[in-house]
C-alpha cells in the first residue's frame, strides 16, 4: 500500500476557512460544495447550512489506478436530523456525484455501504450496527474498491462487502455530506487515501478463541477475526501433542492422522465450531487456527490451544407436576440431578423456582410466577450443576384460595383511572373476566364487576382479562389501586464537596418516595456566589431518584445555596398522575462546595531586538502554570511571579519567531491563549540612529550578539 493522499484539514488565521479554498497536507486542492468548512482551531470539517440535499465535496486528484482505499474520522455528537456521512471512491459524473461510499446512518444507527448514481442514493451493502449511545464518539470509516469488490471497515474491521460493476474507473475521491436541520452535529478529520496491494498477512484474533458453551458431549468454541476467512479447529486428548496450522485445516492430530472431532466455519468476522462427540465429564484439548478468503490465503502461523472439560452426563426427568400455582410447593422425580444442588436450579420459562429440597433423584421447589403468564406450554427445567439439563411442560394457573380471585366483568368502567378496566391494554366488555392475583400481599384485595377495587394497603397486584369472545387468556399485566398521595423528596443529593470549574457540571439529585414521571424541564434553583442559578432535569423519569444538573459558566464564582424546586412549565407526577410535592427535604450539605469559573488572564509582550539570547516577558495573572510556545526555537515553562513572568531563550538566528503562552490555574481554569511575536533582527533604525552590529566586524565574535556589540 502507498498513501497518495492526506489531510488533516489544519488552518490557521482565526476564522473559517471554506474547503474550497483549502489546500490538503499532500497539497491538492477540495472542490466543495456549499456550507462545508474547516475550523481554525480544531481542524476538522463541519457544515454551516442546513438542507436535505446530497453534497458531494471531492479533490482535485487522479488516483494512481482504479483500486485504492479512502478513509477519513466521523466524530457524532448528536444523532438527530443529520442522515448521513462517509468517505467516498470512484467519484465521477459531470457532477462528480456518482460513486461508491461506506457511511454512517446515524438515525438508524448501522454502517453500510453505498452507490450514488448522479447523486440517488442506492444501499448495495449490508448494514452493520454501530454503537451511537453515548455521544460525542469518534469513528473511522474505511471504504476499498479493487476491481467489481467493494469493502466497508469500521475501526479497521471489515463490516461489509459486495461486488459491483457500476463505477469501475479510478474517478476521484471525497466524501458524502446529507443532513437535515441539524448540520453541526457531526466533524470529519484525518482524510487519507492509499493504494491497494497483496494480502500477505494472515488474520488476527480480535476476540481470542474461547468456550462459549458447555454441553456433556462438547464444547462451542467461538472467536472473532479482524477480516473474513474461516475457522477450522480440532478436538484432541487432553495434552496431546500440539499440531501445525495445517494440520488443524486438514482435520489431522500432530502425526497427521485424523482428529477425533473437526469442524470448520465460515466467519464474516466471528464464528462458533461446535463439538459434540466427546464424553461426559472428560477435559479435551481444542487448537483452533483462522485463514483468510484471499486469492491466496494466509493461514495462521500457529494454532491457539483451549483446555476444556465437558459436564457431567445430563440429568433425565421421569415425573413433573402437570401444574402449578405461585407458591405451591412441587416435586420433580428424575436420575442425574446430583447429590447437592450446586449451581444446578430449576425455572419456569426462564423464571428461577425457589428450591427446598434437592437429591440425584427428586427436587422439590416453591412455585414462583415471576414475569410469567398464567397457561399451558409452560417449559419446566432442570439444570444439573454441570450444566447439562433435562426439561418437561407444566400449567401455571391461579390458586383462588390463597391471594386469588375471578370475577366476571358487568358494565366495567372504562373511564375512572381507578378501575382494572381503564388501566388495562385489553378491550374490556360485559362477560369478561378477570383474574388476579395479590402479589404484594396488600390485603383484603377484591375486585368488583366494574372493574373497582378494594384493598387493605394502596399498592400494585397482577391480573390479567379472559376475553368472552373468542375464549382466551390475554397477558397478565401490573394494575394499581387508588393512589391519592403526593410524592415527595426523601433527601436531595449534593455536589461532592471541593472546587468546582468551567465545564464541570453541578448534579443535584432529588431521593423521591415512589417512582416519578418528568415532563417538559422542571429544575433545582439554586444560587453561585449569591448570583441565581437554575440545574435543569436531566435524567431519572420513571425512577425514584431524577438528577439535576447545571454546567459551571465561564464567570461563576462563589459557594452555592439550594433554593426551590419549581416545574417552569413541566411536570413531576407519580403513576397515578399525582402532582409532586415541591418542597425540598433534607438538602445535603453544600458548604464544602466552591465554584471557580473565573479564568486567568496572561500575556506574551511581542519583542523585536537585536539581542540573540533575549529575555521574553508577559503577564500571567492568577496563573499557576504557564507554557510558552516560541515557534521554531522551543517550549518552556516560566514561573510565575507576582502577576507576571518573564524567560531567558536561548541564543538563536535572526529571524521571526511566532510565539504562544497558555497557562492553567491552581484549580484547572485554562487560560485563553495569549499570543506574540519575536523578531531578531540585525539592526534597529530609530529617528535616523542605526543602531545593531557595529563595521566592520572583522574579528570572530564569542558569547552573545549583545556582548559583542558591548565589545
Amino acid at each position: 500500500m502507498a498513501q497518495f493522499f492526506n489531510d488533516t484539514f489544519v488552518e490557521a488565521g482565526g476564522v473559517d476557512i471554506d474547503l474550497q479554498n483549502h489546500v490538503s497536507d499532500s497539497g491538492h486542492s477540495w472542490i466543495a460544495s456549499a456550507s462545508t468548512v474547516i475550523d481554525p482551531a480544531g481542524d476538522y470539517v463541519y457544515g454551516t447550512a442546513a438542507g436535505n440535499a446530497r453534497l458531494f465535496p471531492r479533490v482535485s486528484i487522479t488516483p494512481p489506478s482504479a483500486d485504492y482505499s479512502a478513509q477519513m474520522d466521523v466524530t457524532v455528537t448528536d444523532t438527530a436530523d443529520f442522515t448521513i456521512t462517509g468517505p467516498m471512491l470512484r467519484m465521477q459524473g459531470v457532477s462528480n456525484d456518482s460513486g461508491y461510499a461506506f457511511a454512517v446512518d446515524p438515525n438508524g444507527q448501522t454502517v453500510a455501504l453505498y452507490r450514488y448514481d448522479a447523486g440517488s442514493e442506492v444501499l448495495i451493502g449490508t448494514p452493520f450496527a454501530v454503537d451511537l449511545s453515548v455521544l460525542p464518539v469518534t469513528i473511522t470509516l474505511k471504504v476499498e474498491a479493487s476491481g467489481t469488490s467493494l469493502k466497508g471497515f469500521l475501526d479497521g474491521i471489515e463490516r461489509d462487502a459486495v461486488t459491483d460493476a457500476n463505477y469501475t474507473a479510478a474517478g476521484t475521491i471525497g466524501f458524502i455530506r446529507r443532513m437535515n436541520t441539524n448540520y453541526a452535529h457531526y466533524t470529519i478529520d484525518n482524510y487519507s487515501a492509499d493504494t491497494l496491494g497483496a494480502d500477505t498477512t494472515a488474520p488476527t484474533f480480535t476476540s481470542a478463541p474461547a468456550v462459549t458453551a458447555t454441553t456433556s458431549s462438547g464444547h462451542t468454541i467461538s472467536a472473532t477475526l479482524d477480516e473474513p476467512g474461516t475457522l477450522y479447529g480440532v478436538r484432541l486428548a487432553n495434552g496431546a501433542a500440539a499440531p501445525s496450522s495445517a494440520q488443524v485445516k486438514a482435520g489431522q492430530d500432530s502425526t497427521g492422522a485424523a482428529a477425533p472431532e473437526a469442524k470448520s466455519a465460515a466467519a464474516a468476522n466471528s464464528a462458533d465450531l461446535v463439538f459434540s462427540t466427546g464424553a461426559a465429564s472428560t477435559a479435551y484439548d481444542y487448537y483452533i487456527v483462522a485463514e483468510d478468503d484471499e486469492t491466496t490465503p494466509n493461514l495462521q502461523a500457529s494454532p491457539t490451544l483451549v483446555n476444556a472439560t465437558t459436564a457431567v452426563a445430563g440429568p433425565s426427568i421421569t415425573t413433573s407436576p402437570a401444574t402449578a400455582f405461585p407458591g405451591q410447593s412441587r416435586t420433580v422425580t428424575g436420575s442425574g440431578f446430583g447429590a447437592t444442588q450446586g449451581t444446578g436450579g430449576v425455572t419456569i420459562d426462564g423464571v428461577t423456582q425457589t428450591i427446598t429440597a434437592w437429591s440425584d433423584t427428586s427436587i422439590s421447589f416453591t412455585t414462583v410466577l415471576g414475569n410469567n403468564s398464567y397457561g399451558t406450554g409452560k417449559t419446566l427445567q432442570v439444570t444439573e450443576g454441570g450444566g447439562g439439563t433435562a426439561t418437561a411442560t407444566i400449567e401455571l394457573v391461579a390458586d383462588t384460595a390463597a391471594g386469588f380471585g375471578v370475577v366476571t366483568m358487568s358494565s366495567p368502567n372504562t373511564t375512572d383511572q381507578s378501575s382494572v378496566a381503564y388501566q388495562t391494554t385489553a378491550v374490556v366488555a360485559t362477560g369478561d373476566q378477570f383474574e388476579w392475583e395479590d402479589i404484594n400481599a396488600l390485603g383484603g384485595l377484591v375486585v368488583d364487576a366494574q372493574g373497582f377495587v378494594t384493598v387493605n394497603t394502596e399498592g400494585s397486584f397482577r391480573g390479567r382479562f379472559w376475553d368472552a369472545t373468542d375464549s382466551t387468556w390475554g397477558a397478565v399485566e401490573t394494575f394499581s389501586t387508588s393512589d391519592i398521595t403526593a410524592p415527595v423528596t426523601t433527601s436531595v443529593g449534593v455536589p461532592t464537596a471541593g472546587t468546582k470549574i468551567i465545564g464541570q457540571s453541578l448534579d443535584f439529585t432529588g431521593n423521591w418516595s415512589e417512582v416519578v414521571n418528568i415532563g417538559g424541564t422542571p429544575a433545582i434553583n439554586f444560587t453561585i456566589g449569591g448570583q441565581a442559578r437554575q440545574a435543569n432535569y436531566a435524567s431519572g423519569s420513571g425512577t425514584a431518584a431524577t438528577v439535576f444538573s447545571y454546567p459551571i459558566q465561564e464567570g461563576d464564582s462563589g459557594g452555592i445555596s439550594v433554593t426551590s424546586l419549581t416545574l417552569d412549565g413541566g411536570t413531576i407526577r407519580d403513576a397515578a398522575l399525582n402532582d409532586a410535592d415541591l418542597t425540598l427535604n433534607a438538602v445535603g450539605d453544600t458548604s464544602g462546595i466552591t465554584v471557580d469559573g473565573i479564568r486567568p488572564v496572561v500575556s506574551v509582550n511581542s519583542l523585536t531586538t537585536t539581542d540573540t539570547d533575549p529575555i521574553i516577558t508577559g503577564s500571567s495573572g492568577d496563573a499557576a502554570s504557564l507554557t510558552l510556545v516560541v515557534t521554531g526555537i522551543g517550549t518552556y515553562n516560566p514561573a510565575p511571579s507576582g502577576g507576571s513572568w518573564s524567560q531567558q531563550l536561548p541564543i538563536s538566528a535572526l529571524g521571526d519567531y511566532p510565539m504562544t503562552l497558555n497557562g492553567t490555574d491552581a484549580n484547572g481554569n485554562a487560560a485563553v491563549e495569549a499570543a506574540g511575536a519575536l523578531s531578531i533582527v540585525e539592526e534597529i533604525v530609530k529617528a535616523n540612529v542605526r543602531i545593531g552590529f557595529k563595521r566592520p566586524v572583522k574579528r570572530p565574535i564569542k558569547g552573545s550578539i549583545r556582548e559583542a556589540i558591548k565589545s
